[in-house]
């Protein structure tokens, strides 16, 4: 049987995954506006440890900055997963509801 750390090396191979927003058990977030800087951040943390959370992948020591361009918000995060780090990118424009925002999940080879 393969360890499962090997198995996450073979995922990681692909390196990045990209992924619009599905519908999950975080329903209620995606019926919030935008509006503030700290809804997008609050909103990419849950989303993307669910994302890990739903492959049985446990993250740890999330970091995150965020600045506006434009109209758009982008959260730029950060996840230790295992024994590599996963990049988590996120944009939503204000006014609009988190069902229109778009997250990117890129995962370093690791070592």
């Amino acid at each position: 049987m393969i360890h499962r750390s090997l198995w996450l090396a073979i995922g990681l191979s692909l390196c990045v995954v990209t992924t619009q927003v599905v519908a999950t058990d975080v329903d209620d977030d995606e019926k919030q506006h935008v509006d503030s800087s700290a809804v997008v951040k609050v909103w990419c943390k849950k989303k993307s440890a669910h994302y890990f959370k739903e492959r049985n992948i446990t993250p740890y020591n999330w970091t995150a900055s965020w600045w506006d361009e434009g109209r758009s918000i982008v959260v730029q995060g950060e996840w230790r997963v295992e024994d590599t780090t996963a990049q988590v990118s996120c944009r939503a424009e204000r006014g609009n509801t988190l069902k229109h925002a778009v997250m990117t999940i890129e995962l370093e080879a690791a070592p």
